[in-house]
């Protein structure tokens, strides 16, 4: 099971720091089994698995070095990121297609 935390602490209208990480859950054990770094992209919000690639999409609020939201692509086997395209704007929920585009 995977689970992002878009802020340190509070919620959408009132928050502390924006995230950098998302967590892999094992839910028989209950505990996280794995944490993955998504810097330089912070907030991360959505998460979308392609099965067929092993990556994990992530939409993501900001950009270190800019204002700019996206999704990034997490490749599962590696826990790197290797896709980024920002949408100029703060990313939250996003929905792949069956095809994978």
């Amino acid at each position: 099971m995977y689970c992002s935390h878009a802020y340190h602490h509070g919620h959408y209208w009132s928050h502390g720091d924006n995230g950098h990480q998302f967590f892999v859950i094992d839910p028989n054990k209950k505990e996280v089994v794995d944490v993955i770094e998504t810097r330089p992209a912070l907030g991360p919000h959505g998460l979308v698995l392609d099965e067929k690639q092993d990556v994990r999409w992530c939409s993501y609020e900001e950009h270190e070095s800019s204002s700019s939201g996206g999704v990034i692509g997490i490749d599962l086997n590696t826990g790197k990121v290797i896709k980024q395209v920002e949408s100029s704007t703060k990313t939250h929920w996003f929905v792949g297609t069956p095809d994978g585009k």
